[in-house]
């Protein structure tokens, strides 16, 4: 049984697809070869991407694997 990666932040997902102007869940599951339903779990905070998946969204939304542990911040 695959594990989600502990402390995931959903919102961390859903800024940096739209930063890389990645336009849907279902263009980004087609680029780390994953289903869009997971890509939708994952951005919505049902399920949180096990370490390998992890890795590929790094690598595709060019940030570190950790940029999606930090919680996000908003200023006033």
């Amino acid at each position: 049984m695959r594990v989600g990666t502990p402390g995931f932040v959903p919102a961390r997902l859903i800024e940096a697809r739209a930063a890389r102007r990645i336009p849907s869940q279902k263009a980004l599951a087609t680029l780390i070869s994953v289903s869009p339903g997971s890509v939708s779990k994952w951005e919505s905070g049902t399920h949180a991407p096990d370490a390998e998946a992890l890795t590929q969204l790094a690598d595709q939304l060019k940030v570190r694997r950790e940029y999606f542990l930090r919680p996000v911040h908003s200023s006033d």
